[in-house]
């Protein structure tokens, strides 16, 4: 995990500035409360062949195999993005146990040798005003601010307590109490890097996802 901090740590606090406007931008264009699946993944598509191959240099690699997004100082990463409290789907596809031709469909066991997950939060907040009604544990302040910024988060400890949850659109949904717990551990453990919230800077930019 600290590898892959170290190298976003080498990003400067203005780029970041800019990375935080520029995502605010590609979330206004997308959906009016930011939540919406193409703003995540036109976040991703921008900080994956843009802004991390820019600043990160020799540290980044794009690197699509299982569920790595990228490869940050050598080491296979999941990106992911949130804008405040919620759930966090770590696919957004369900996975029946056969395919439509009968043959077994691809076993996705997201928590067995789970990646390290980078999650960017866009907004700082707290995310319950006394904390949730049945707290998963008592070792956590479940009414601390959430900062904005990246967290490189590590799934092998979650895996200890995450039961992933269901919709209709994916099977592989972190809880937004075991998410705040994840957020919380990465924070502790110092693999944390804090970004400013966008200043609005940008009123509008055009972007090209291909």
């Amino acid at each position: 995990m600290k590898k892959i901090t170290s190298s976003f740590e080498k990003i400067s606090l203005e780029s970041w500035e800019i990375f935080a406007n520029s995502c605010q931008c590609i979330q206004i264009s997308k959906s009016a409360d930011g939540r919406g699946l193409s703003t995540g993944a036109d976040i991703d598509f921008f900080l994956t062949n843009q802004f991390l191959p820019e600043k990160m240099g020799s540290d980044f690699e794009k690197f699509h195999k299982g569920e790595a997004d990228v490869k940050i100082a050598g080491i296979p990463a999941s990106f992911k993005t949130l804008r405040t409290r919620g759930d966090l789907a770590l696919s957004w596809s369900k996975n029946p146990t056969h395919k439509k031709d009968g043959s077994p469909s691809i076993d996705r066991e997201f928590l067995e040798n789970p990646l390290p997950m980078i999650v960017y939060v866009r907004e700082s907040g707290r995310w319950w005003k006394n904390g949730p009604a049945n707290p998963s544990s008592n070792s956590y302040i479940w009414n601390q601010k959430i900062r904005s910024g990246i967290y490189v988060a590590d799934l092998s400890e979650a895996s200890n307590y995450l039961t992933l949850k269901s919709n209709n659109k994916s099977d592989s949904i972190i809880d937004s109490k075991d998410m705040f717990r994840i957020l919380v551990d990465a924070k502790r453990s110092g693999n944390f890097i804090e970004i400013p919230e966008p200043d609005g800077r940008f009123r509008k930019m055009s972007f090209v996802f291909e």
